[in-house]
């Protein structure tokens, strides 16, 4: 469960730095043609995107400490599905400082839930008051491995960004392929600037969807939860007491 809301939170961060350009280009180009400074430097938009996405995560993990890794995981993907749909609102009014402002708040949002998420790791694999030493070592030892787990999987999710957004632009890429003057290439761009809008109802979608596992599985079920993870670590910790009585 950590892993598939980090997928959303880390993967979104780095799939949209690397998509936002070729976005921007495909979905305005009749504004970009209007302002060449931007169209030359796009591609910092994307370095943009994941200064901001840096810079909030450090923010995340505070706001976490302060009032609970899941609200603030939850929060963070029900605004992500609000800017989406910003976000495609303005491409389907072809407004670029509309479409622009939502994926920098995404950036930001995706940042701190990268946080907030990581913040739940020591929430989950918690050792109850009065624990066995025992039982605190597994726990940590279980804490340490998931972070590794969790950090590898959650990249998974710029794969599927990139999938998305590519499957989406299929028609479009083909269309313009195909197409034998530049000034045809241009009207097939103009007139299909909305290619996205699939692509982005997916991504609403899908953080909806992880905002309401986020608060099914650790806000209106936390005790439950708890006493699973703690659970199999007890034991673990059996099996380390039963392996340390057998060596001495």
């Amino acid at each position: 469960m950590l892993s598939l809301l980090y997928v959303g939170s880390f993967g979104s961060f780095i799939g949209f730095s690397f998509a936002l350009p070729l976005v921007i280009k495909t979905s305005f180009p009749t504004f970009l043609a209007h302002h060449p400074f931007l169209a030359t430097y796009l591609a910092g938009l994307g370095l943009l995107g994941a200064l901001l996405g840096s810079l909030s995560r450090p923010v995340g993990g505070l706001l976490a400490d302060r009032v609970g890794g899941a609200r603030v995981t939850l929060g963070s993907f029900l605004g992500m599905a609000g800017l989406v749909g910003v976000a495609i609102a303005a491409v389907q009014a072809r407004s670029f400082a509309g479409f622009l402002s939502s994926f920098c708040g995404l950036f930001v949002l995706a940042g701190v839930a990268n946080g907030s998420t990581y913040k739940l790791i020591p929430t989950v694999f918690a050792a109850p008051a009065g624990a066995a030493e025992a039982l605190r070592v597994e726990l940590k030892r279980r804490a340490a491995a998931v972070i590794g787990i969790i950090g590898a999987v959650g990249a998974l999710g710029g794969v599927g960004v990139q999938v998305v957004i590519r499957q989406a632009s299929l028609v479009v890429s083909g269309l313009e392929a195909n197409a034998r003057t530049p000034a045809l290439k241009a009207a097939i761009a103009a007139a299909h600037g909305a290619w996205s809008v699939p692509a982005l109802w997916t991504f609403l979608a899908s953080y909806a969807v992880l905002g309401c596992l986020t608060g099914a599985v650790y806000i209106r079920r936390p005790a439950r939860a708890g006493n699973l993870s703690v659970a199999d670590a007890r034991t673990g910790a059996g099996d380390l007491a039963v392996a340390g009585a057998g060596s001495s």
